[in-house]
């Protein structure tokens, strides 16, 4: 739930579920220049998204201990990956190449149950069109595979399925 709130927030560029020691965690990627640290932090507070927060540095530790006070944890641990886009990995989606935005904005509308749609290109749609007609064919799972990586196995998929051109 908090992956797709907090990849709603206008400045997200990315999240990823995971975990650090035995605590589930949200990984965000912002721009500064869109939203700061410190508004970031009291959206996922006003998002229910904050039951900690961990901090990568002492400026953003100060900033989210004056938020959330004892909640606010200093840490440089890694985060070890969950299953990430949580919400895109249900629906034929998954098969779908995106961009790391794409992929968060998408994940963030399927789990607030809206029409990710308007997110895709013309390309994209017309895949994921061709994935709908067939989706138990073994299309290949594009989650957390890089764009054009995951582009050219779900042509080749796609090449594959298609009957030979009749010869003139």
């Amino acid at each position: 739930m908090g992956e797709a709130r907090l990849g709603l927030i206008d400045g997200v560029v990315a999240t990823k579920a995971g975990w650090i020691g035995k605590i589930e965690v949200v990984e965000v990627v912002f721009d500064p220049e869109t939203i700061t640290y410190k508004a970031l932090v009291k959206r996922a507070v006003k998002e229910e998204c904050a039951a900690r927060v961990f901090s990568r540095s002492d400026a953003q530790q100060e900033l989210a201990k004056g938020i959330v006070d004892e909640r606010a944890i200093r840490s440089d641990a890694e985060i070890r990956a969950d299953d990430d886009k949580f919400y895109t990995s249900r629906t034929v989606l998954k098969h779908v190449p995106m961009t790391p935005l794409q992929a968060t904005h998408v994940n963030a509308w399927v789990g607030d149950h809206e029409d990710p749609t308007s997110m895709l290109a013309p390309g994209q749609l017309r895949l994921l069109e061709a994935i709908q007609r067939s989706p138990e064919s073994g299309w290949p799972v594009a989650i957390g595979v890089a764009f054009l990586d995951a582009w050219k196995a779900a042509r080749a998929h796609e090449e594959a399925k298609e009957p030979p051109a009749e010869a003139d």
